[in-house]
């Protein structure tokens, strides 16, 4: 927020699209450096051996990544129009609720899912 007080500072469209270009390079680097060339390990392999369904696993990640991009879009207008320290405040609400439902959602299923004291006082760090 406070760079955006500088003399030629960005417009939020272009500071949006700097980054999202930035994590784009970042995650494709990565892609194409370590995941293609284990595609059989790291996909293929965990899919077929739990009897799941490849094209559906794409057509839900190609779902997921539309829905990220339209997210984070959203989160630059929202930043543009309420203020940074707004936002933040709601990012650590997100964060929060997001532990919290998975804690309950998903303990049962795995134990490193569960909510525990140590977690709970770092929950109580972030509020």
């Amino acid at each position: 927020e406070a760079s955006s007080r500088f003399k030629n500072a960005m417009s939020s469209k272009h500071l949006c699209l700097t980054i999202g270009l930035g994590c784009l390079s970042i995650s494709a680097v990565y892609m194409l450096v370590y995941t293609v060339p284990n595609w059989g390990r790291l996909v293929t392999a965990p899919v077929r051996k739990s009897s799941g369904s490849e094209p559906v696993i794409y057509a839900l990640l190609t779902c997921t990544v539309f829905m990220h991009m339209l997210h984070m879009v959203n989160y630059f207008y929202v930043v543009r129009s309420a203020g940074s320290v707004t936002v933040g405040v709601l990012k650590a609400c997100q964060a929060i609720g997001t532990f919290l439902l998975s804690a309950v959602m998903f303990c049962g299923r795995q134990e490193s899912q569960c909510f525990t004291p140590g977690r709970g006082m770092a929950t109580v760090v972030v509020c």
